[in-house]
């Protein structure tokens, strides 16, 4: 069977990972868990996730930014 381009394999399950550099120059390497042991699930979520590479991304990193009490539109500034 062929690769899964941008997926790697940690034990029974696989994982998506995608290196983008930001423009400041820092490389952002965002790894996310395909929930699957099964490789053509994984091909498909993989699909998904490199289609789109810039929604995802925005879409972790805005949730990242909640998680740690951050505002999304200003990360240093706390919400009321």
């Amino acid at each position: 069977m062929a690769a899964i381009p941008n997926t790697m394999r940690r034990g029974a399950i696989y994982w998506f990972r995608r290196s983008r550099r930001l423009p400041d120059g820092k490389i952002l390497r965002p790894t996310v868990s395909l929930r699957t042991a099964r490789s053509s699930i994984a091909r498909l979520r993989a699909a998904i996730l490199s289609a789109q590479p810039r929604l995802h991304v925005a879409s972790l990193l805005h949730g990242a930014a909640e998680i740690n009490g951050e505002s999304a539109e200003n990360p240093r500034k706390k919400p009321p």
